[in-house]
Order: structure tokens, then C-alpha cells, then sequence
């Protein structure tokens, strides 16, 4: 019997590299999109791997997904995929509030609408945390508890207006984008939409993938901003490690339970609480080697206020998400892999 094929967007990402890895390793066949900036770098994978398929999509907002669906762009793959996991998303920081908004939402739409064409009904969309709280941040400090009943508030006039930061944008094309989906998928019942929500994501880099460049780290800046003696953007505390998020997107994709929270199949993920404070001095312990790399603990500042938290119990329930991996393995492996991508940047100079 031939092996379920899904289709990944954003595969050369931290996130989704992750995606494809977890995938293949539970059995299924991958098809996975890329730019053509990507697809040579990518190569070796897809040469490692015989079911990890690349597909040319230069942009996943606007490009034309058939040949991904349908598997016609080359006669031996003529298969249709039973399902599209969406990981594809800016950086922060990396593009114009108005390229961010384009590849979150009119990115997000493009493949709802044609997988429903090609009739592939299934899509999984990473979406994050951040779309629980309003753009900014500033719940986060409040004490409260996050449950996947809560939505954030952003509008495309706020985003484009030019007054916030690189942060609050990002946030806030994530919270239009996850509603769009939603609007599509309520319109549209043929569509079996879920969403995972998880919040800042840290752990290693995918093996084998191309590695990144500083530029390129995402979340993962923060922890090398550590690493490089400054202290990190105080950002919300709680995080969930990479390979708990992918194992998530497999589960969720997998799963059949009708939600347990509301009737949408939208799940937080969360593997816990810790400060960067915690972080360096959790480093300075264990590995003292790092020590004149790290800021010094008396330069941080007491937090903002009470920690908030996240409700996971539906993705417990529904997606069997209940080991997450803990922060100091998370940190750990984290920083294991920007110490060895550190080496091919210094080779690059």
C-alpha cells in the first residue's frame, strides 16, 4: 500500500523543517514547497530521503498549488495529497508590515482555497499563541490563563498605519490571518480546518537542513542574543519545544476527535515557563565554558508583572499532548545548534 503523501509549505523554515521530519519518521510521504532561492540548498535532503518530495512555489500567496495537490508535476507522483499542512510564514521583522500581511493572510487563503478546489479537505495551519492576546504583548504580564477560546484584536488599517513595531506586526498578521481561515472554514464545511497555536518555539535545528543565517534565526535569535552577551527582548515566558510543536501537527492532522473546547479544532501547545534570567543562569551552571558569552544576571530587570499561563488541556485531550519537553533540554539543544551554525557563519566571513 502506498504511503499518505501530505503537502508542507515553508519547509526550508524552523518550524516546518521540523514538520517534514516528523512526518517521514511517522511513515507518511512529504511534498514540500519551496522558493527557488531554496530548492538547491534543499536538495540533499530530498536525496536522503526517497519520500520527501520538492515542489517549486514562489509564492505561497499567490502561486498555483495544483501540481503540489495533485502530484502532476512529474508522471511517477501523479497522487493526490490526502491533506496540507501550512507552516509557511514571515519572519519577524523580515519583511514590510504590508509583505507580512500578505504572506500571513492572502498566504493562509491562497492554499485554503485551492486545496477545497482540488478537493483535499484536510489542512492543518501553524498559527501561535500570539493570536490569544492582542499585538503587543502586554497580557502576557497579567496573570491571566490563555484558553483557545480567546482571540486577540488587530486590524489591517492598525497594522499598515507605520506606527508599531516589527513584534507588533507580526502578531497582529498572525490574529487576521487565523480569522480569515476560520471565516473560510465556516463557509466553506467541507473544509476539516485545524489550527495550532503554540507559543515562542526554541530547541534545535533540524537536522541535515541548510543551516540558516543570523539574519534567519526567528526565535532562536533570542536565545543567540544570549549567547552573544546582550539581553534578550523580554518577550512572554512561555514556550514549547520545536519537536513538540511538529509531533502536535502530526497528531492534529491525524486526529478525529471533535473538540472538546468550542466547535473549532484550536489548540494551544505549551511545554511550560522560563525567564531569560532563568536561561543564563541555568547556563552559567551547567556549562561554564559559556559564562563570558552571557550577560551578567545583575543586569536583568524584574519582570513586568505576574506570569500569564496557557490552558493546554484540549490538545491533551484531543491530540494525546501531555510530555512536552522541558525548557532546560529545550535550551540546551537550542544552543548545541547555534553553536555549530555559528561555525558556518565565521567560515563564511
Amino acid at each position: 500500500m502506498s504511503k499518505p503523501i501530505v503537502l508542507i509549505t515553508g519547509v526550508s523554515g524552523f518550524v516546518g523543517s521540523h514538520v517534514v521530519l516528523e512526518f517521514l519518521r511517522q511513515g507518511y510521504a512529504v511534498r514540500g514547497t519551496a522558493r527557488s532561492a531554496r530548492l538547491a540548498s534543499l536538495q540533499p535532503i530530498s536525496e536522503k530521503y526517497p519520500d520527501f518530495t520538492l515542489v517549486h512555489v514562489e509564492d505561497v500567496s499567490k502561486g498555483d498549488l495544483t501540481d503540489s495537490l495533485k502530484g502532476q508535476f512529474v508522471a511517477l507522483a501523479r497522487r493526490s495529497v490526502a491533506g496540507v499542512i501550512h507552516v509557511a510564514s514571515p519572519l519577524v521583522g523580515r519583511a514590510s508590515p504590508e509583505d507580512s500581511l500578505i504572506s500571513a493572510l492572502d498566504g493562509t487563503l491562497n492554499v485554503l482555497r485551492q486545496a477545497v478546489a482540488a478537493g483535499v479537505n484536510k489542512v492543518v495551519v501553524t498559527s501561535s499563541w500570539a493570536t490569544t492576546l492582542d499585538p503587543g504583548g502586554k497580557q502576557s504580564w497579567e496573570g491571566v490563563t490563555f484558553t483557545s477560546s480567546d482571540y486577540g484584536r488587530a486590524t489591517k488599517e492598525d497594522l499598515l498605519s507605520g506606527k508599531h513595531d516589527a513584534v507588533w506586526v507580526y502578531q497582529a498578521s498572525k490574529i487576521i490571518a487565523e480569522e480569515a481561515a476560520w471565516e473560510f472554514a465556516s463557509s466553506h464545511p467541507q473544509l476539516d480546518l485545524t489550527t495550532l497555536n503554540p507559543p515562542f518555539i526554541y530547541g534545535p535545528l533540524a537536522p541535515g537542513f541548510p543551516p540558516p543565517r543570523v539574519t534567519e534565526l526567528g526565535t532562536l535569535g533570542l536565545i543567540y542574543a544570549a549567547l552573544s552577551g546582550e539581553l534578550p527582548l523580554e518577550v512572554g515566558p512561555l514556550f514549547c519545544d520545536i519537536r513538540d510543536v511538529a509531533r502536535a501537527h502530526v497528531a492534529a492532522f491525524e486526529s478525529t476527535a471533535t473538540p472538546t473546547s468550542g466547535n473549532r479544532k484550536r489548540y494551544l501547545v505549551c511545554g511550560g515557563i522560563f525567564t531569560w534570567k532563568d536561561m543564563v543562569e541555568y547556563l552559567g551552571k551547567a556549562h561554564p565554558e559559556l559564562r563570558p558569552r552571557l550577560p551578567s544576571l545583575d543586569k536583568f530587570q524584574p519582570l513586568p508583572g505576574p506570569i500569564s499561563t496557557i490552558d493546554a488541556r484540549p490538545a491533551a485531550e484531543d491530540l494525546g499532548m501531555v510530555d512536552y519537553i522541558q525548557w532546560e533540554k529545550s535550551v540546551e539543544d537550542a544552543v548545541q545548534s547555534l553553536l555549530e551554525v555559528e561555525k558556518t557563519w565565521q567560515k563564511a566571513e
